[in-house]
């Protein structure tokens, strides 16, 4: 074995005398002395601007700054989940179906079952079908022809007067003959109360929920219009044609109003107007 040498470190010690440290220093208030004084001189002046009165900002505070950093964006995910098992036993397995049905119709056998099932909802007396029974009392035909009714509307106030709206699709829609609909009396099968007369076949008619005189109606030409029974069967009002649907119009239907006056309607263009 070599033994390593031991490393020497380098130091060198110096010591010094305080005496030889000097006079000690002393401070005192001194007056102000002048150490280089530089007089002006006239002939810069021309290059410089007087400026009078002189505004300068001085801010003491410190420098401050604003700024905006994004912190880390969550992510949010929406999921659903479709429920079509109830909650079953630990010792029923739902991959076996007969499992499932034995389980059910053990349940089904109990009582508890049965009770608990009729208090889901009020079921009301309903009588027997074999006792119910129906009968014609009045058919309303149209005067003069066979046509299509396409919608019926009950009059609010105790349903007296049945409005009948026809129209014949199948004919052109720039057909010129009298498409006419009727107000029947329901106490009265043998002619109609009014005859309604709109421009175009009307495919839906409706009584305004409120007043009992006015209806509304939508036409094949796509306009709507409303009509008042104490006011004869033209109409009172038609909407113009650049507001109209650009199809016939399906449905009309009065909306829940405080003025018991606006209503929807609808038509295949897939526009619905209120």
């Amino acid at each position: 074995m070599v033994d390593k040498p031991e490393k020497t470190e380098l130091t060198y010690e110096y010591s010094k005398r305080r005496k030889y440290f000097g006079k000690q220093l002393l401070f005192e208030d001194h007056g102000p002395e002048i150490t280089v004084s530089i007089p002006c001189n006239p002939s810069f002046y021309k290059n410089y601007i007087l400026r009078n009165p002189v505004h300068v900002g001085t801010q003491n505070t410190g420098t401050m700054s604003e700024h905006w950093v994004n912190s880390v964006r969550a992510e949010y995910t929406t999921s659903g989940i479709n429920h079509i098992e109830g909650g079953w036993p630990k010792d029923i397995n739902l991959n076996d179906p007969e499992a499932g049905q034995r389980y059910r119709r053990k349940i089904e056998k109990d009582d508890a079952y049965i009770h608990a099932v009729m208090h889901l909802g009020h079921l009301p007396n309903i009588p027997p079908v074999e006792q119910s029974t129906c009968q014609t009392v009045n058919v309303y035909r149209e005067p003069g022809a066979k046509r299509a009714v396409r919608s019926l509307s009950w009059q609010s106030d105790g349903g007296a007067r049945l409005a009948a709206a026809h129209a014949d699709v199948e004919l052109m829609r720039n057909n010129r003959s009298p498409q006419y609909s009727y107000i029947w009396d329901i106490d009265n099968a043998n002619a109609p109360e009014l005859v309604i007369k709109p421009p175009q076949p009307l495919l839906d008619l409706q009584y305004n929920p409120r007043d009992q005189h006015t209806l509304v109606g939508g036409m094949m030409s796509g306009q709507v219009g409303w009509w008042d029974m104490r006011k004869g069967g033209e109409a009172v009002t038609i909407c113009p044609p650049h507001v109209a649907h650009r199809d016939l119009v399906r449905n009309v239907l009065f909306i829940n109003s405080k003025i018991g006056a606006e209503f929807i309607s609808s038509s295949p263009d897939g526009v619905v107007k209120w």
